[in-house]
């Protein structure tokens, strides 16, 4: 993950990594202190916080109206730059992030640092040993035995 990403989304929790690492999904309880912690997120990914900010605004005839996360229930908004396409889902409980790394070398570059890049095909096709499979088969109890 890149140090952006990195640093970005210690205020969510990470659901899921899709796309060989290119997609990420995060999942949020949905409360007013989200504002503040996705105006930083954004902020950390290269996003003009200001804009996101004001995306929580909306001018109606001289009038000033600040949504509440609460406001927001079946909305899906879109942001992009050019390192990250992003698609927030707020829902009725809980706000779902999707984030699209668009530099997808450099996040192979990132990945391929971290200790876990051993985890090769060799280990990967010893999970799917068919003999071990045959084996785990061979131990199952019979469904037809009385046990």
């Amino acid at each position: 993950m890149n140090k952006e990403l990195n640093n970005a989304v210690k205020r969510f929790i990470l659901v899921g990594t899709e796309n060989n690492g290119y997609r990420h999904r995060y999942g949020v309880v949905k409360n007013e202190s989200f504002k503040q912690a996705f105006i930083g997120f954004m902020g950390d990914l290269g996003f003009d916080k200001k804009t996101i900010q004001n995306g929580f605004i909306i001018q109606e005839n001289e009038r000033t109206i600040i949504l509440m996360i609460s406001d927001l229930i079946d909305v899906c908004k879109h942001y992009q730059n050019i390192k990250y396409d992003i698609d927030v889902f707020y829902g009725k409980d809980k706000i779902i992030i999707l984030v699209r790394v668009i530099d997808r070398d450099k996040l192979i570059e990132e990945i391929t640092k971290h200790k876990w890049k051993d985890f090769s095909k060799e280990n990967i096709d010893k999970l799917f040993d068919t003999d071990q499979e045959k084996q785990i088969i061979k131990n199952r109890p019979n469904k037809n035995e009385s046990s």
